[in-house]
């Protein structure tokens, strides 16, 4: 148990901190939008230190990137750089800190993205360190992180991997094939997998201190365990169906929620 205060502190400290970021207080804003072109299964990515980040389809071979930069003044704003490496097969996108604020994780300094993408691009890497991820209808591997923040993923098929320290992952795959993937991993906050009924999936699911559910008739740890109730923990390993893409999922303080889509249960 001591484990665990230490751990909710923990957390209850970050809310408290990131607040103000999250409030917006900065006093001067500005827009940027650009679009490049990028062959329909080319490669994006994105690194950020503050700013929620919002990732969308559509079935042209170009990227649009939409960001609203936030500083305290305009000087400031004029020290923070969105900077783009484009060619036909990858869009990277670097945002630049004023290097005396880098150390202090960029306080005083927001961008928020918003990017429309090829649907079958790869998200090669979106890095956070404070802010939530939002992807919806990427076919293309996807690949994200953050520190304190939530990361939801929707209309997968190819594969994730989402992480994050504080906050929520959660994945849902539209269809999942024999080579589709998912690495889903919290520190402190829940994890929800969802996939048709009908998927052919190897499961591995662990939480430190939490329970597992699941819509597939998976036995956890703690349903089998006669000594159930004398630990915090619980697992699962398994086969859904004839078993085929390999599903991992963890977390350390929180649930897990392995769930059949809706309109498939």
């Amino acid at each position: 148990m001591r484990h665990f205060g230490i751990l909710a502190i923990g957390f209850v400290v970050f809310l408290f901190s990131v607040g103000p970021l999250l409030a917006k207080s900065n006093d001067a804003s500005e827009k940027f939008q650009q679009s490049y072109a990028l062959s329909a299964g080319g490669t994006v990515s994105l690194q950020n230190i503050n700013g929620n980040v919002k990732i969308t389809t559509w079935d042209k071979n170009e990227v649009k990137i939409e960001a609203v930069k936030y500083a305290d003044d305009k000087n400031d704003l004029d020290n923070l750089k969105i900077e783009i490496d484009a060619s036909n097969d990858i869009v990277a996108i670097h945002t630049r800190y004023p290097e005396e604020r880098d150390e202090h994780h960029g306080h005083g300094y927001e961008v928020e993205y918003t990017l429309t993408i090829p649907k079958g691009a790869k998200l090669d890497k979106v890095d956070l360190i404070n802010g939530n991820i939002d992807i919806s209808g990427v076919t293309g591997t996807v690949a994200a992180s953050t520190v304190n923040g939530a990361i939801h993923a929707e209309d997968l098929v190819g594969g994730c991997d989402l992480k994050t320290i504080n906050g929520e992952v959660g994945a849902e795959f539209g269809a999942m094939a024999a080579e589709s993937f998912a690495r889903l991993k919290s520190v402190n906050g829940a994890v929800v997998l969802s996939m048709p009924g009908s998927s052919n999936a190897n499961v591995e699911a662990c939480t430190t201190m939490g329970h597992i559910t699941n819509d597939f008739g998976l036995q956890s740890s703690q349903e089998s365990d006669e000594d159930a109730y004398v630990k915090m923990g619980d697992s699962i390993h398994g086969k859904i169906g004839k078993g085929g893409a390999s599903l991992r999922v963890e977390t350390v303080n929180g649930s897990i929620r392995i769930l059949k889509s809706k309109g498939t249960r």
